[in-house]
């Protein structure tokens, strides 16, 4: 089947391994995977408890750097922001000391979790849970643009629920990150157990995409958007680290010891090492702004 690249339309080619494919252009990549998000048997393969602990340290603290970001951008307080894939809430907890906030979770069971914390959260898919007139000052996406199919269709329906000047916010893992071209360079080598678990192989809402800066920009410029910001963030954080590599299919204890210590010793150099996480800031273009 013929498959475009829904950046810069060439063809797509094969990749690493069979489920996996690559612009030999603008090098934006893809996985033919499905989300599964609320398919038990998806979910048995992921220790959810684990997850929580394994990543709450360190999205905290990286959603507290984005929240300062927004701050400085004065989107007006009046008009709602809206956490596309709001999880266990972290963001909507942080963020809702500053703004009026508003989550969408697809998952049913931790969408339950986070509305039981008395969270503005709605179960569903965006945009189909919103009516089509709800407008947003700010619309971001922390670690989940990636995992949806339709990425241009999404792009473009932020473009509709955005007041004028609002922002999309993209917190999104990249392939020029050091651990990510890791994975490549052993899977070319036949270990791919890295480059499976990157991209979540098996698990109920794998990596559908994987972008770099330039191709990410350019898809998002061309439906309507301009580039305020990018900055990165941290990857790893020490606390939690058993956990975060243990969640997903039930590695050998050994196994995951050996890797909390390689990790470990690498941490103090991925502050020069290419980062991981990057996040984009584009404010909305008006029919206007393009006369």
């Amino acid at each position: 089947m013929t498959v475009l690249c829904p950046v810069c339309s060439s063809l797509l080619l094969d990749g690493l391994v069979d489920w996996h494919k690559k612009c030999p252009d603008c090098h934006y990549e893809c996985s033919i995977w499905s989300p599964s998000i609320n398919d038990s048997d998806a979910h048995a393969m992921v220790d959810e408890t684990g997850r929580s602990i394994g990543l709450t340290t360190l999205r905290k603290a990286n959603f507290r750097i984005i929240i300062e970001q927004i701050k400085a951008l004065n989107i007006p307080k009046s008009v709602p922001i809206l956490d596309v894939g709001c999880a266990h809430g972290w963001f909507l907890e942080l963020a809702d000391k500053e703004f009026e906030t508003l989550g969408i979770e697809p998952d049913l069971n931790i969408y339950q979790q986070t509305k039981a914390k008395g969270l503005q959260v709605r179960n569903g898919f965006f945009p189909d849970v919103l009516d089509g007139g709800e407008q947003f000052s700010l619309v971001i996406f922390n670690d989940v643009l990636e995992h949806i199919p339709d990425v241009l269709f999404t792009i473009k329906a932020v473009h509709k629920h955005l007041v004028n000047d609002g922002v999309m916010v993209v917190n999104i893992p990249v392939s020029t990150g050091f651990f990510y071209n890791t994975a490549a360079k052993l899977c070319k080598f036949g270990i791919s157990n890295p480059f499976d678990r990157l991209w979540q192989v098996g698990f109920p809402s794998p990596h559908i995409h994987y972008f770099r800066a330039d191709n990410l920009v350019s898809l998002v410029e061309s439906n309507g958007f301009k580039l305020l910001n990018k900055h990165t963030l941290p990857s790893l954080s020490s606390d939690g680290m058993k956990e975060r590599i243990a969640y997903g299919h039930k590695p050998n204890p050994i196994v995951t010891w050996v890797m909390v210590l390689i990790l470990r010793l690498f941490m103090p150099l991925l502050v020069v090492l290419p980062a991981d996480i990057e996040v984009f800031y584009f404010k909305k273009v008006n029919a206007t702004d393009k006369e």
